[in-house]
């Protein structure tokens, strides 16, 4: 388990979530990771990609496929956004250009 450590209480403040204005502390935290590592089970090791923002939710998603033997991979969760958007353009004007 990940946490393992005899320094951090489950009273101790963990992580600070700005949306809900308030601390996470290691046991809410070890608890969701451990929610989050369950549904994350498969028969083989997998690679799963987390959109990440500097939030706890990116935390405790990257840390359940962690706990649950998975390589993750991070990406830029707006990066990933605003390339999505570039691409559409990217297309809009192709299709744009050969209709004329």
């Amino acid at each position: 388990m990940l946490f393992d450590n005899e320094r951090q209480t489950d009273s101790a403040p963990a992580i600070y979530d700005a949306d809900l204005g308030k601390w996470c502390t290691y046991g809410e935290l070890r608890a969701l990771v451990a929610r989050l590592a369950q549904s994350l089970e498969y028969p083989q090791k997998a690679l799963a990609f987390c959109f990440c923002r500097n939030d706890l939710a990116s935390v405790a998603w990257y840390l359940g496929a962690v706990e649950a033997g998975h390589a993750v991979a991070l990406l830029d969760e707006l990066q990933a956004l605003r390339q999505v958007v570039v691409d559409r353009e990217r297309e809009q004007l192709s299709h744009a250009l050969l209709c004329h």
